[in-house]
């Protein structure tokens, strides 16, 4: 699969997009899916830090997610995003353990809590009352009170089915001003994706990040 034409590739040099095409290709993994994670959870900024959780970097590795990777929040944060990659292929390595989703939201997933990788979407999560589910409640979709998968995967579903599908190229890594390659359903998508993306940054100061 080509990669697509992601807003934040326009803050690096074209060897970021190459480098994360290459390690998607060398796993079979879905280089759009990771594209999107990184889209949700840093905007593609390798020194971006959660100052509640401690979380680092284009995917937001904890300290101790970090440590098991052979470096440190502080390491990370000096990297560029280049060099960063390397952690992050680790890091799905590590955690797919092999296993290649079929669903792209799996890999948001396995940000999120691998534990509930490959489980259908009404696989409840955590309910009302209970910790897992106040530090997220903002992720209840339904507003039922219950935390499900697909009510977690919604977030990163926005956000991966509004991005920009033109394929990424060396040298126009950014939409030109002017140009939409959006439909009216998708540029309406791509701004609920922005909206549950800002609350969901906001949630996951109230909660760990993935570990």
């Amino acid at each position: 699969m080509a990669l697509w034409n992601w807003p934040w590739l326009a803050q690096h040099g074209s060897d970021v997009p190459v480098r994360l095409s290459e390690l998607a290709a060398a796993h079979g993994w879905d280089v759009n899916a990771i594209a999107a994670v990184i889209r949700i959870e840093s905007g593609g900024k390798p020194d971006a830090v959660n100052k509640s959780s401690g979380a680092t970097g284009l995917i937001q590795f904890m300290p101790s997610t970090a440590a098991s990777l052979g470096t440190t929040t502080i390491e990370l944060r000096s990297m560029t995003a280049l060099a960063q990659l390397d952690y992050v292929e680790r890091y799905f390595e590590k955690t797919l353990g092999g296993f290649v989703p079929t669903d792209p939201a799996d890999y948001y997933m396995a940000t999120f809590m691998p534990a509930y990788i490959g489980k259908d979407d009404d696989t409840v999560i955590a309910k009302q009352g209970e910790k897992v589910y106040e530090q997220n409640s903002g992720l209840d979709a339904s507003k039922d009170g219950i935390l499900t998968v697909g009510d977690v995967k919604t977030t990163f579903r926005q956000v991966y089915d509004s991005a920009t599908r033109a394929p990424w190229v060396p040298g126009a890594s950014q939409v030109p001003q002017g140009t939409s390659h959006l439909s009216l359903t998708q540029g309406s998508l791509w701004v609920l994706g922005v909206a549950l993306v800002a609350g969901f940054i906001f949630i996951r100061t109230l909660r760990p990040a993935h570990g």
